[in-house]
């Protein structure tokens, strides 16, 4: 029996036991059990305490904590904790630090976007080779390609004016002929015939002049290789500030990455122009993690927010004078918590989010990074179940070592790992007044189980140690829900079925 002294002396406290208080603030304490007589004391000698009622000082320099301690004449004591601080300090200079940091971010995601954005160049089509020179004499097929610059992919119709044959892939085809001529190639988008592009073909008598590759898609500083097959001609470049190229047809480009540029490569032979090639330089399309300005925008947009969680519950918090000065690393960090979650989870799922700088592709990133850090809790509990999955092992190998030197696993307990335990239906909610079969799935049902639904024995179908299903009829479907319970000698556990409104 236990003794009755002991049980009041276990039971005598102070309350609140802790508390957080402002300078030059009060606060009542009491003790449990009221009716006890006390004598009240502080250490250290911070403030003073009459009748329960301490009062904190009005200027202190440093934050500080005071131990209220209740004795009563029976020598019982008790204590309880106050930490001063000036609150009003850590309000105002949090307030600053949020302020100046959203300002930081918002600039700095305005600049990351206008690193990253590039308006699309005006459209245009492009129809490589832009001229040939062909042989009157000598019968020959030339391929033409098309390149919408600055616009989508498209389809094209081909057409040909003054002579030979072009067919739906752009192949045209000269047939032997004596005399001279100019034709035009033509090669307009389906979608839009506005938009084409035009080339010429110059047939000469004993001339034939080809440049291959007949166009090149390149990066700044990359040098492609031109010739004119079986001919020894002269080069030249449209535009020496985008490349140059020397006299044997090795091009190197000079282009900027960013918007696409058109630079015409002509090979000449007797003083006159012969044949053109297309270079096309292109901005390179950027693949996620590979890009420090899409990381940059990641974690602006993640503690932007972050700065937005900060804000509501900051302001919540004073403006219901609830705020307290041990949450003041809570809030500094809030930001860089958010930003680090949203680039992890960016390196996880989102680096097939944007392939290029449109609009549409920065706002979707953007968008997913800010949800991100202003849910960063309910983030960083996905990932956890990510890792979850990554890193679950099955640990069943019949042959692995005896490990002696770790101890031995403690032994279940009934009240824990061998009790019964409901974790989901299928489905998880059903209709009223309808009989339905649900699946329930748990861990730990064993053998011999016994079910009910409400209160009604009911009987387990397709029973196994982690699920079974059972038979609810009309009459037990009644909102707003249904209890399962399933009981065995190691414990019973009751979970409930939504029922639809």
């Amino acid at each position: 029996m236990s003794d009755p002294v002991q049980t009041k002396q276990d039971a005598f406290s102070v309350l609140p036991a802790s508390i957080d208080l402002n300078l030059n603030a009060a606060c009542k304490f009491v003790v449990d059990p009221p009716e006890t007589e006390v004598t009240w004391a502080i250490t250290p000698a911070i403030g003073t305490i009459d009748s329960g009622v301490y009062t904190s000082p009005v200027q202190i320099e440093l934050p500080q904590r005071v131990v209220v301690v209740a004795t009563s004449k029976a020598g019982q004591k008790a204590s309880a904790t106050i930490n001063i601080a000036d609150v009003r300090k850590t309000i105002l200079a949090l307030g600053i630090y949020a302020m100046s940091l959203g300002a930081l971010v918002v600039i700095g995601i305005l600049l990351a976007w206008g690193n990253l954005y590039h308006p699309p160049a005006t459209t245009q089509v492009i129809v490589n080779p832009a001229v040939v020179t062909l042989d009157a004499v000598q019968p020959a097929s030339v391929p033409f390609t098309a390149t919408v610059v600055g616009g989508a992919d498209e389809r094209f119709s081909w057409s040909v004016e003054g002579g030979g044959e072009i067919d739906s892939g752009g192949m045209f085809r000269q047939k032997a002929s004596s005399q001279e001529n100019t034709l035009t190639v033509t090669a307009r988008t389906t979608t839009a015939p506005y938009l084409f592009g035009t080339a010429v073909i110059l047939i000469r008598k004993g001339t034939a002049l080809q440049i291959a590759p007949q166009t090149a898609y390149v990066f700044p500083s990359q040098q492609v290789p031109f010739q004119t097959p079986n001919v020894t001609s002269t080069w030249s470049v449209s535009r020496s500030d985008l490349g140059s190229i020397t006299s044997d047809g090795l091009f190197t480009a000079a282009l900027p990455a960013n918007p696409p540029q058109v630079v015409q490569i002509s090979a000449w032979k007797n003083g006159a122009q012969a044949a053109i090639a297309t270079v096309i330089g292109t901005k390179p399309q950027f693949a996620g993690s590979s890009n420090a300005g899409v990381l940059i925008f990641v974690i602006l947009c993640g503690m932007l927010g972050s700065m937005i969680y900060f804000f509501s519950s900051f302001v919540s918090y004073v403006g219901n004078q609830n705020f307290r000065s041990n949450w003041t690393w809570f809030y500094i960090s809030r930001p860089c918590v958010g930003g680090g979650v949203a680039l992890i989870f960016f390196f996880i799922v989102g680096s097939g989010l944007i392939n290029g700088t449109s609009v549409g592709e920065l706002m979707k990133l953007g968008m997913i990074s800010a949800l991100v850090g202003l849910f960063s809790d309910k983030a960083i509990v996905k990932l956890s179940d990510v890792m979850d999955v990554l890193l679950s092992s099955n640990n069943t190998r019949k042959d692995k070592l005896d490990d002696t030197t770790q101890p031995a696993p403690k032994a279940p307990t009934t009240a824990t790992a061998l009790q019964p335990k409901i974790t989901s239906f299928d489905p998880p909610n059903i209709k009223p007044g309808v009989a339905t079969s649900v699946t329930v799935k748990g861990a730990n049902f064993g053998t011999g189980y016994k079910v009910k639904v409400n209160q009604d024995d009911a009987t387990p179908l397709e029973p196994t140690d982690g699920s079974f299903r059972v038979a609810i009829t009309a009459n037990q479907a009644v909102a707003p829900a249904v209890l399962v319970t399933v009981s065995s000698n190691r414990g019973s556990d009751t979970a409930k079925i939504d029922v639809e409104e």
